[in-house]
């Protein structure tokens, strides 16, 4: 408790305030109190997109939303959209060893396996474990994020190798 204590004193007022709005912040969440808790609905998702932006309508689906980027001609979605067939033959011309390779990386996370800071096929489980650390085994407890001690190596294992495969940048090579 001293040392607590001590830190505080040793923090200006900034500091303190910054912390202290952090940790009532995670207060908040953890009582599910915060509005960033709550998944948003698609009409609030879409209320807050700017009609005049849109042709003037005030609501769209997705399916509209595509179509109408797809139709329009300025500003350009992409132009990949135009003309998909001499995309393709452009992208092969250029990169013609890259599919090959995306495919194969694409089927092994479709298996559940990562490679992830430079550690190769990392399993994860099927289906997959998002808390599972695998190289040590250790999965994080199923706790509020602000209550778990990252820091410790015995609770969760290395928590780089769980943060980085919850960043989903494999997400890109599933889509191409």
């Amino acid at each position: 408790m001293r040392s607590k204590l001590a830190k505080l004193r040793k923090m200006t007022f900034d500091e303190l305030r910054v912390r202290g709005s952090q940790a009532l912040a995670a207060f908040a969440e953890r009582r599910a109190w915060s509005p960033l808790t709550r998944l948003p609905t698609d009409q609030a998702l879409l209320a807050q997109l700017d009609p005049a932006r849109c042709g003037g309508r005030e609501l769209w689906s997705a399916t509209e939303f595509l179509g109408h980027f797809q139709a329009r001609k300025e500003p350009r979605f992409f132009a990949s959209f135009t003309d998909p067939e001499v995309t393709v033959v452009e992208l092969q011309a250029r990169w013609s060893e890259a599919e090959q390779g995306i495919v194969k990386q694409a089927s092994k996370i479709s298996q559940g396996r990562f490679d992830l800071l430079g550690l190769r096929d990392l399993g994860f489980g099927d289906p997959i474990d998002w808390h599972l650390e695998p190289v040590s085994g250790k999965r994080a407890p199923l706790i509020h994020w602000s209550r778990l001690n990252f820091l410790d190596a015995d609770v969760t294992g290395d928590k780089k190798i769980v943060w980085e495969l919850n960043r989903h940048q494999y997400f890109a090579t599933l889509g191409q």
